[in-house]
């Protein structure tokens, strides 16, 4: 079967998004499909094969995606679909889906999405009209009566219920979890001395990793505050901070290097710049905990990646993650904005023996979130789906 997916972005640049479909992509390959995904590859350098996977390039689609300048990009989608042969049409998000709406009578084979976007009810649901939740609220009921997909695929729980509330009809709902490949993130001892010996990071420091762009829901405040706490108590930590390459809010990361200057941290924050999905696996290694701190998610795919990587992970107790971080069993939680608890949990896995949890964790990823079952389920619903044209 020939699969041809649409998405803004695809690795190496880094994203739970961005690492599932990358996963999918490559699975798919591996079993049999013949797998394009059309992307935006300004500014990035990547081999156009990797894993067997076509990538092509779509000329204005980040900037269609980033702020509605969709002439370029409506172009180079309308002839993408006329060159590249194809017998089902996969789209990731809502502007790629919005796009497909304006040209929905040239698409002549099925139609799948995947919506990988944080929604926070009432406030945003692509973040480009921020403040005016109705406009973006009325987009994406757009793309549910206008597309008409055969299937919408949902990773959690919750993205389940953001599919409903944007008015898609539920039998065209498929929830299949988000997982990984959980070799791909195997603890490494060696990873983890190369890793950190690169960054002089010594042996008693207690690293925590923040797998998270740089963006105001992620609240990696939390965590800087939380470390200036326990640097005053005479703690020897450091924070690890991902900011991927155009990836973080500009605004929002002034507002943080504000704070790490007042606070006199600069020596324990470490920024991590430009990282590829493919560095990751090392970084967990490298950490000696995970923390995500985020008001909204939708999942968190960092969160079975470094439970794959047997680390600890201290999240905010928000749908989403709570559907399989278990307080005290797969991980810590605390009530999202609360740093007291916050700094009571990172003591927690620097003072006590959090194997047990970690392993527990490793386990729970093992058997409900592996990367083969997922790519089973894909592959019997566009199969299924895509029957009679292919």
């Amino acid at each position: 079967m020939r699969l041809l997916v649409i998405a803004e972005k695809y690795p190496p640049i880094v994203g739970g998004g961005e690492t599932q479909l990358a996963q999918l992509a490559t699975g798919l390959v591996k079993l049999g499909y013949d797998v394009t995904v059309a992307t935006d590859r300004t500014g990035v350098d990547v081999e156009p094969d990797a894993g067997g996977v076509r990538v092509v390039h779509v000329p204005g689609l980040r900037r269609a995606c980033q702020g509605l300048d969709c002439r370029e990009a409506v172009e180079s989608v309308y002839r993408l679909l006329a060159t590249v042969p194809h017998d089902a049409v996969h789209v990731v998000n809502y502007v790629p889906a919005l796009l497909l709406v304006w040209l929905r009578s040239a698409v002549r084979a099925p139609i799948f999405v995947s919506l990988f976007e944080t929604v926070i009810p009432d406030a945003r649901v692509f973040g480009l009209f921020e403040g005016n939740f109705p406009l973006e609220d009325t987009l994406r009921r757009s793309v549910s009566s206008l597309l008409a997909p055969r299937i919408v695929f949902c990773g959690s729980e919750v993205c389940h219920q953001w599919a409903l509330d944007a008015g898609f009809e539920p039998r065209t709902l498929r929830l299949i979890a988000h997982a990984t490949e959980i070799e791909r993130f195997t603890f490494s001892a060696a990873a983890r001395d190369r890793y950190r010996g690169e960054r002089r990071w010594t042996r008693d420091e207690f690293v925590f990793l923040v797998p998270a762009r740089p963006v105001p829901r992620k609240r990696i405040e939390d965590v800087l505050t939380a470390a200036a706490e326990l640097r005053r108590r005479g703690r020897r930590i450091r924070v690890a901070v991902t900011a991927p390459a155009g990836r973080g809010d500009p605004a929002y990361l002034v507002r943080l290097r504000h704070q790490i200057a007042r606070d006199g941290i600069e020596a324990a924050v470490s920024w991590e710049p430009d990282l590829a999905w493919t560095d990751m696996p090392a970084l967990y290694s490298a950490c000696d905990a995970v923390v995500l701190p985020s008001s909204h998610e939708g999942f968190g795919v960092c969160l079975i990646e470094a439970m794959a990587a047997s680390r600890p992970v201290v999240v905010a107790d928000i749908p989403g993650p709570n559907g399989f971080v278990s307080h005290g069993l797969t991980g810590y939680l605390y009530p999202p904005g609360d740093i007291e608890q916050l700094v009571q949990r990172m003591v927690l896995t620097m003072d006590s023996d959090t194997w047990p949890t970690a392993a527990r964790a490793l386990r729970l990823v093992e058997e409900r979130y592996a990367a083969a079952p997922m790519l089973r389920c894909y592959a019997d619903l566009f199969e299924e789906h895509c029957r009679v044209v292919s």
